[in-house]
């Protein structure tokens, strides 16, 4: 339902921990909360919906129309990504490249971009009756799976009805949004929804993967099905070719009946080095990274043009904030007070610019990501003051009794803070930084740095004091994944949902809980406000930076390049608009 993860991610660029985080997300499911399985709640959709509503026409069954003739493509473009693809089943990718390729292959039944809201996808049109509870999608007669057959509304219903079952991980709230799925004829289909925010819809409607009824019925284990030896969806581009190790290559479909790709094959290059990386893009063997660039990349880059002639880079609105999440079950992380004097002793400004190359934004005491419509600017960090910041020490009770430097904890012991981070170079300068912010005011600070695979498990099995990672935050359900009590709790060594801080409030839990039964969009933004507030308030992590997007590719054989905010390049609207050079 969230965040896709509270996660870090660098291996790393900042979506090395979003993959971790997809990971986890896939191994162990998002569960939903328990009022929203077994109640019926009301709902009512705010009037109107235009971007519903303005592609809606009556409901009439469309007359059919041709299969549209094959297209002229050309053009090879090679995409260098990190990890391996190890499955390309829809239901249950485990990183970014999975992700992104599985998009290529299956569709779903709309399109969405911010600006245009719903588009046709599988779907040429659909309609929302009644009170916004039913919706009914037309298939376009043209749409057809890789082998030819045609998609039906039993493709649809069967794809809806594996996902009710409740078996995959993961996909816990469009289970529990989705009440029935029925085909009215062999290209319409109704869905009755029990949840209609407008996040709900997005991912019902463009985030589903429509798979062919007649090849996965015979999957005995969804969950855990490969689906490497020819896959067959309905997207642009069909699977070809596929090593683990090394390559991975998509033809285009030129059968797609929305917006199809100009772009003939799609060479997908595993390149984990990212000094190599660099390298064949500035040499023209690649033609973009598909995953973000490290700030030093960028500004290597940015700083010497000379040195890379035809790269361009692209800086976004970032999807995360990097933060210190304390272990709010522990002494004396559960000191508010402490919390709040820490943040005041990190110089915020000078590790964006001596760790993030300027190339970030200092971040808010709201969790939500910058790129995301419920982000509050307004709530600004605690400024850095280390006067304040001593002050604050000795009003919390933290004195250095014995005048050695280090301040004491009320029972007396040295206040040693040992701050978890990512073994990788960026990670280090980061908590180097805070270190030494926090040893000025008499705090005995150290970086404990781990291999970035540790870091996870350790926030998972609340193994960690303080630990340098990332908020993920971008829809209004992450609120409680992230925070509400329920999801901290640790239940045979493991924390039950994404609240690794430990966050235990009351009055949260309630404004959250009142947050996901919300009926219209002025009560789910004011409950959002209040979150909000009370998360500043309780000060769970130490904001830190935004964190950029940062893109890198070559336009020598393709132009149109469009990174995508909070995503980058790794998605598929940007494959689908680049136009190949003559």
């Amino acid at each position: 339902m969230l965040i896709k993860h509270l996660a870090p991610n660098l291996a790393r660029s900042s979506r090395f921990w979003l993959s971790l985080a997809l990971c986890v997300c896939a191994l162990f499911g998002c569960a939903a909360p328990p009022w929203r399985r077994t109640a019926t709640p009301t709902v009512s959709v705010p009037a109107p919906r235009p971007t519903l509503a303005e592609s809606s026409p009556a409901p009439v069954t469309p007359a059919p129309t041709p299969v549209p003739e094959a297209y002229a493509v050309s053009g090879e473009l090679h995409l260098a990504v990190r990890e391996n693809i190890r499955s390309l089943n829809p239901f249950a990718t485990t990183n970014d490249s999975e992700a992104f390729v599985t998009r290529l292959i299956y569709d779903s039944l709309l399109d969405y971009q911010p600006a245009r809201g719903f588009l046709p996808n599988l779907a040429e049109r659909w309609e929302f009756r009644g009170d916004g509870s039913r919706l009914t999608v037309w298939l376009n007669p043209a749409a057809r799976w890789h082998d030819g057959a045609v998609v039906s509304a039993a493709d649809v219903v069967f794809t809806f009805g594996l996902i009710r079952r409740g078996t995959l991980p993961g996909w816990a709230d469009i289970a529990a949004a989705v009440d029935r799925v029925e085909a009215i004829s062999p290209q319409e289909v109704q869905l009755t929804l029990l949840d209609t925010r407008e996040e709900i819809l997005r991912r019902v409607c463009t985030r589903v993967p429509i798979v062919p009824a007649a090849l996965w019925q015979a999957v005995p284990e969804p969950a855990t099905y490969a689906n490497l030896e020819h896959p067959v969806g309905c997207g642009p581009f069909v699977l070809e070719f596929h090593t683990d190790a090394e390559r991975l290559v998509l033809r285009n479909s030129q059968r797609h009946p929305a917006r199809a790709p100009t772009v003939a094959t799609l060479v997908i290059d595993i390149v984990r080095d990212e000094t190599r990386a660099l390298q064949e893009l500035n040499e023209g063997r690649v033609d973009a990274l598909g995953w973000d660039a490290q700030p030093a990349m960028v500004a290597d880059v940015r700083d010497h043009a000379d040195k890379y002639p035809g790269l361009h880079w692209n800086q976004a609105a970032g999807a995360k904030q990097r933060v210190v999440l304390f272990n709010l079950r522990l002494a004396p992380y559960d000191d508010a007070r402490l919390r709040t004097a820490l943040a005041k002793a990190v110089d915020v400004a000078g590790i964006i610019r001596q760790a993030a190359f300027s190339l970030a934004e200092p971040a808010t005491s709201d969790p939500f990501a910058p790129s995301s419509q419920w982000h509050d600017a307004s709530r600004a960090a605690p400024a850095y003051n280390t006067q304040a910041a001593v002050e604050a020490l000795e009003a919390a009770g933290y004195h250095d009794t014995n005048e050695d430097g280090i301040r004491e904890r009320p029972d007396g012991s040295a206040l040693l803070i040992p701050i978890l981070c990512a073994k990788v170079e960026t990670e280090q300068k980061i908590a180097s930084l805070i270190v030494a912010g926090w040893k000025a005011v008499g705090i005995a600070a150290q970086a404990v740095p781990v291999a970035p695979e540790q870091v996870l498990p350790a926030l998972m099995d609340g193994s960690f004091e303080a630990v340098l990672t990332e908020l993920d935050l971008v829809e209004q359900s992450a609120l409680y994944d992230c925070f509400h009590t329920s999801q901290g709790e640790l239940r045979g060594g493991r924390v039950v949902g994404r609240n690794y801080a430990g966050y235990a409030s009351a009055a949260f839990d309630r404004t959250v809980e009142l947050l996901l039964e919300a009926g219209n969009d002025r009560e789910r933004l004011d409950l959002t406000r209040q979150a909000q507030r009370t998360l500043a308030e309780g000060a769970p992590w130490l904001p830190l930076f935004s964190p950029n997007v940062l893109s890198l590719y070559s336009e020598t054989r393709f132009e149109g390049w469009s990174p995508v905010p909070g995503i980058g390049l790794l998605d598929r609207h940007v494959i689908v608009g680049l136009v190949p050079r003559d």
